[in-house]
């Protein structure tokens, strides 16, 4: 008995690895110029900070640079956060002013995401997500560019400006075949993206990650509260009449 006791603790033990295995985000990502990535439980907060290829040994030409790492998912629900930052006169890191898209200084965003297991993209129910314009699968916001008297406000992200992306991405077009996709770092279905509208600067991204069984918090629609609120008054104001007619009969 006692034989068969440890032969049963040992395979609960070779299982429970198994059963705890990790569920990491992949991420391959550039940007026009540079991008600084996070996780957060929530859209409105900013979350923890994971990578960034923004400081003082960064040039303008590393967009053509794939950057790829892991970040590990735990909560039921991980919002996806990043902040693109355009290298411009401006903010005294290029020569020229930033613009947008098609001029000399454009900004952009481009890149791959995977999930190891257990959790899906809410955008398609999926674990594979690329960057694109898709209604739905990805948000954006412009933000506006840092106090001019601190030039390299938000350099370093140590204290980046984060808004909540509310509007579909404006699309800058396929990847196509380099320098990013020629080693296969970034899916060739892949879209520069950025904000709309555009400042030349800066713009926040997002997009959710949902746990396996779960699924995203549903807003409560703007009108709900006022027709609930309706509800009890016709309800009190019922009651009120009823007592009333009561006391009357009495």
């Amino acid at each position: 008995m006692k034989l068969a006791r440890h032969l049963v603790l040992a395979a609960i033990g070779l299982m429970a690895p198994i059963s705890a295995q990790a569920s990491n985000l992949n991420y391959t990502l550039t940007a026009d110029n540079a991008f600084a990535l996070f996780m957060s439980p929530t859209n409105n907060t900013l979350g923890t900070f994971v990578f960034s290829n923004l400081g003082p040994m960064a040039t303008a030409g590393q967009w053509s640079t794939p950057f790829s790492g892991t970040a590990a998912l735990s909560g039921s629900v991980e919002y996806v956060h990043i902040i693109g930052f355009n290298y411009t006169l401006q903010n005294g890191l290029w020569t020229s002013p930033g613009t947008a898209r098609d001029g000399d200084n454009p900004d952009a965003l481009i890149g791959s995401l995977s999930i190891s297991s257990g959790y899906h993209f809410a955008a398609n129910g999926g674990i594979s997500l690329v960057t694109n314009a898709t209604p739905g699968q990805w948000s954006a916001i412009m933000v506006p560019p840092p106090n001019p008297d601190i030039p390299s406000a938000g350099a370093d992200f140590s204290n980046p400006l984060w808004m909540t992306p509310n509007s579909t991405p404006a699309d800058y077009g396929v990847n196509g075949v380099g320098p990013w996709g020629l080693d296969g770092a970034i899916d060739l279905t892949a879209h520069w993206i950025w904000s709309i509208p555009d400042n030349g600067e800066y713009a926040d991204f997002s997009t959710a990650i949902v746990k396996n069984g779960e699924s995203l918090p549903t807003p409560l629609p703007g009108a709900l509260p006022l027709f609930a609120g309706g509800l009890a008054l016709i309800g009190m104001f019922g009651v009120r009449k009823r007592r009333k007619a009561q006391a009357t009969a009495a």
